[in-house]
């Protein structure tokens, strides 16, 4: 088949799979939650680097934003 011919049907099938996940996403949200994200981030590497080398310092903030998603955790 050509992919003149197919390309409608696809494009279809993608719309209407991802049309009902995409249109409850909070874009707002999202970006404030990843605003914060970035934030925290930076905070834990500026209070690691006095005591570790940078890189080891920015691997130490990725994990401990990424991987602990509240203090409670």
């Amino acid at each position: 088949m050509k992919a003149r011919t197919v390309l409608p049907y696809a494009l279809r099938f993608v719309t209407t799979l991802t049309k009902p996940l995409l249109s409850k996403l909070d874009v707002v949200r999202y970006t404030q939650t990843s605003r914060a994200m970035k934030v925290g981030k930076g905070y834990a590497r500026r209070l690691l680097r006095p005591a570790l080398e940078p890189e080891n310092a920015d691997q130490v903030a990725r994990k401990l934003v990424e991987n602990y998603p509240e203090h409670g955790f």
